[in-house]
């Protein structure tokens, strides 16, 4: 099941014959290869601790960066969410920031537990990422009635789709300014990840068309895109280098030492 391809064995057969030790001395001349390059080229965790500050990072205007189409991640767990109904769309907040204008949300669930409003602040108990995966939330109302709410009382369990991110029209004068691109059809190839079983999880294989100039994250670090009647939001990821002994990478150190020097 791992063997060669049929064209690469007739490749060594008509290079070397049945001669076995021509074909080990021709790898062995062969360059070396790493298999830390190629893991460290394709490696891309999201720098969640203060510690990766320092560390390259993708943009919001980079090739290869990623971007999802649903309104919560991991890095969310934890955090209040507020939910306001603004004509007729429900604004989702996390930490401040305006995050989705959606038609809507919990007012969707079947069996909320009772006394469930559809707006009102909401910890996020527990989020599985993608487009429809399931999350939980606690009202915090059922905190302010019963002391011993938490995110484990059965009672008081409210599980929701992670809901695909949309706004109303306008929302670029409702963001941050310049977090919102808007992006034509053919301005930007994007790519499904497909070794993931989140569903919305895109990577840009490349700009057909120029970034927008000042194109940026808010101070809670989102960024969003509408593309092609969708939108995403940015996700930010580390970049590793090669870092082999015979090229050792200096991209952290150079920014450790740019990080030191704003800071001074």
């Amino acid at each position: 099941a791992f063997g060669g391809a049929a064209a690469d064995v007739d490749a060594v057969a008509a290079a070397h014959g049945d001669d076995v030790g021509a074909w080990v001395r021709a790898q062995q001349a062969l360059p070396a290869t790493y298999a830390r390059v190629y893991y460290r080229l394709r490696a891309n965790a999201r720098p969640l601790s203060a510690y990766y500050k320092p560390a390259p990072q993708t943009d919001v205007c980079d090739a290869r960066a990623r971007w999802h189409a649903y309104v919560f991640t991991a890095a969310d767990e934890g955090d209040e969410l507020t939910v306001t109904l603004d004509r007729g769309r429900y604004v989702l907040r996390v930490r401040g920031a305006l995050r989705g204008e959606l038609t809507e949300f919990i007012d969707a669930v079947a069996s909320p537990p009772a006394n469930t409003s559809a707006t009102g602040t909401f910890k996020l108990c527990n989020v599985e990422e993608g487009v429809g995966a399931r999350m939980q939330l606690l009202e915090m109302a059922h905190v302010a009635r019963d002391a011993s709410a938490k995110c484990s009382t059965r009672a008081y369990r409210l599980y929701v789709p992670n809901p695909a991110i949309d706004f109303a029209t306008g929302a670029a004068a409702r963001l941050p300014p310049n977090t919102l691109q808007t992006v034509a059809a053919g301005g930007v190839v994007l790519a499904d990840i497909t070794a993931t079983s989140r569903r919305g999880q895109k990577i840009v294989m490349a700009r057909t068309a120029p970034c927008p100039a000042g194109a940026t994250v808010d101070d809670d670090g989102n960024a969003f895109m509408e593309h092609d009647g969708a939108y995403y939001k940015f996700d930010r990821r580390l970049v590793f280098g090669k870092n082999t002994i015979d090229e050792p990478s200096a991209a952290f150190a150079t920014a450790a030492a740019a990080a030191a020097a704003a800071a001074a």
